[in-house]
């Protein structure tokens, strides 16, 4: 069975190019095509973007807590959480997930690459008086986890919502982490944002076609190709900012600065002061679906 499940065994035994060797490349291959797609029409969120929102960051990933909560339930019913548990989150941001496995392990390695979003699970983690945090400043694309002494160290490795996690290396880093389990969590499907495609509408007469999403299947298709056995649940999740109409209306223009013109500007204010609510604050709204991807490193068929 091993020589079916393990591609890069498989492609050195048999000389040719196995059905999970050629399903292992094109999932690669279709990450990076969502990556880059991802980039050509958002804004790259670089370092020092981070750390300028980090607390409004905060705010608004603290409203919607439904995917902490499935991702801390799944985590414990795998048996993966115990006062004796080492974790490690990558990409912690402010700490949502870390705060959340810090009351349920005995330590919790906290990696950013944002100074601000550290500082502000600092100030949490000393409002809240939790101290089996370490928080730790780094890129984990520049990440050695054999350099620091990290091989094998942790019980359970997350990562949840991370725009770094979007490629091979990065997985087998998590791999090369854990000892036990790991767990990585994104995107699933199409994402809703009601306002977003009536002003596409408005600008390309008609709503933009999706595309380059960090789909979590890619993710579960390199993972169960590398000889795992990944297991997905879904869980729905909202996005809600609240912004004054005029900087709503300047971050729409910023998003298409080659096409609004005059004309197309004023049909988006008021399209803007229609959705405003009774305190004349616009809410930004998107829901979306995450999945949640759980993996067992110790798996058999994987050491062979």
């Amino acid at each position: 069975m091993w020589l079916i499940l393990n591609p890069k065994m498989n492609h050195e035994l048999s000389g040719e190019n196995s059905y999970l060797d050629l399903y292992y490349e094109f999932s690669m291959e279709q990450w990076k095509n969502a990556v880059t797609e991802n980039r050509k029409i958002k804004k790259d969120l670089k370092k020092g973007n981070w750390d300028k929102i980090a607390f409004l960051y905060d705010e608004t990933m603290e409203k919607d807590r439904r995917r902490v909560d499935k991702m801390m339930a799944v985590l414990e019913a795998k048996g993966v959480l115990n006062k004796k548990s080492r974790a490690l989150d990558i990409g912690c941001g402010t700490g949502i997930y870390a705060l959340e496995l810090a009351k349920r392990c005995k330590e919790v390695v906290a990696l950013d690459s944002s100074e601000n979003m550290l500082s502000r699970l600092n100030q949490k983690m000393d409002d809240q008086q939790v101290k089996n945090i370490s928080c730790i400043h780094g890129d984990w694309k520049e990440w050695k986890v054999s350099h620091q002494n990290y091989n094998k160290k942790f019980d359970i490795v997350i990562s949840a919502l991370n725009t770094g996690i979007n490629n091979v290396e990065a997985l087998e880093q998590m791999n090369q982490a854990s000892c036990n389990c790991c767990c990585y969590s994104s995107l699933s499907g199409i994402s809703k944002d009601a306002v977003k495609s009536e002003i596409e509408k408005m600008i390309f007469g008609k709503k933009l076609k999706v595309i380059g999403h960090n789909e979590i299947l890619h993710a579960f298709n390199i993972v169960y190709a590398m000889g795992y056995h990944p297991e997905i649940t879904y869980v729905p999740f909202e996005w809600r900012k609240v912004k004054k109409p005029d900087e709503a209306l300047k971050n729409i223009c910023e998003d298409y600065p080659q096409i609004i013109d005059l004309q197309k500007k004023e049909e988006i204010k008021n399209l803007i002061k229609k959705k405003c609510d009774e305190n004349g604050n616009f809410i930004e709204k998107m829901e979306a679906t995450l999945g949640i991807m759980v993996w067992r490193v110790k798996d058999e068929l994987a050491d062979y």
